[in-house]
């Protein structure tokens, strides 16, 4: 019989072993190395499609900001033109309404004129290629908020304005003629400027609202909102004393008896009036008319926004009191500055 065959030494065969299995793993490895580097690339490939997408959704949603912001201003202004060239008219054909405009026009003129350098500049950055639009437009409106607080003068008498309007349109039939003759109801015009201010705010929000939340105009968009806010704050607050010193001057009409007791105080104001119960000399109690200024109090006989025979002034000296903004039944009482 042929001899057997010769079995490999033990050495040998457990190094071509190690050598298979470590070939194999090396395999296996290359192989998981490579479909990580798949998953990898596919990953990247999706986020890059996906930057694409928002980048070109926000390039989508720039242009028509633009395009939007544009004919807001456009349309703004076309009426501003109008009521401007419609206030000469009433002006040249009703004598009685001289007062329609504060200042013979110039509160119009300066509006109009602020609406014209806005128009121009969003038109400009539209129009350039340098950088973009969107920044040159922020920018503008960072620029001039501080000027919108001009507004405060047309406001204030804005609804001086409504009630020579409502009063000439209900007596004048030639008056009323006029108004129906015009392309664009006079009253839905003169309300626009009184609208604006809030306008421009929301206009610059929603831009806020979409922009990325790593682009680098976000500080000066914020600034640019802070800034139209305080113009708009600014023209409320003037409202507000103009509101308070016509009422000052419609109460001063009801007083009688003892008005000397009042200091002199071009700046007092109305805050609160009201019935309220006095206790008298003889322990009894008295209804009182209070009226609480700024910077005192007063009571009287008479009816709550009726006429007030003043019995007291009690001056407050060294503090004043200011309304509540967020609670119309409380007061702040504060030093005098």
């Amino acid at each position: 019989p042929p001899p057997p065959p010769s079995r490999p030494k033990k050495g040998l065969t457990t190094k071509i072993l190690a050598a298979r299995n470590n070939s194999r793993r090396r395999g296996l490895r290359y192989e998981m190395i490579r479909k990580a580097s798949q998953r990898s690339g596919s990953r990247r490939k999706l986020r890059n499609q996906r930057d694409v997408k928002l980048r070109d959704e926000l390039e989508d949603y720039l242009e028509k900001y633009l395009e939007d912001t544009l004919g807001v201003e456009k349309r703004y202004n076309a009426s501003m033109k109008m009521l401007q060239k419609m206030q000469k008219k009433m002006r040249k054909k009703f004598g009685n309404i001289a007062d329609f405009v504060s200042d013979g026009g110039n509160d119009m003129s300066s509006i109009v004129g602020l609406s014209d350098t806005l128009l121009q500049k969003i038109q400009d950055a539209m129009d350039q290629s340098v950088c973009r639009p969107v920044d040159l437009v922020v920018d503008t409106f960072h620029r001039f908020a501080p000027m919108m607080k001009m507004y405060n003068i047309y406001i204030i008498q804005y609804n001086d304005f409504m009630n020579v309007f409502q009063d000439l349109k209900a007596n004048v039939s030639k008056f009323r003629r006029f108004c129906e003759k015009q392309s664009e109801a006079p009253q839905s015009v003169m309300i626009k400027p009184v609208q604006q201010i809030p306008r421009y705010k929301l206009i610059l929000r929603d831009l806020q609202k979409h922009l990325p939340s790593d682009d680098k105009l976000h500080v000066k968009l914020k600034e640019a909102i802070e800034l139209v806010s305080e113009a708009a704050d600014h023209c409320n607050k003037e409202l507000e004393k103009h509101s308070n010193q016509l009422l000052y001057n419609e109460v001063k009409t009801r007083f009688s008896g003892k008005l000397k007791k009042f200091n002199e105080n071009p700046k007092r104001v109305v805050i609160k009036e009201g019935m309220l119960e006095k206790i008298g000399g003889f322990g009894y109690f008295q209804d009182r008319v209070f009226v609480l200024f700024n910077d005192c109090l007063a009571y009287g006989k008479g009816k709550s926004m009726g006429k007030v025979n003043i019995r007291n002034v009690l001056n407050f000296g060294t503090f004043e009191v200011f309304p509540d903004a967020k609670e119309k039944s409380q007061f702040e009482i504060r030093i005098r500055k």
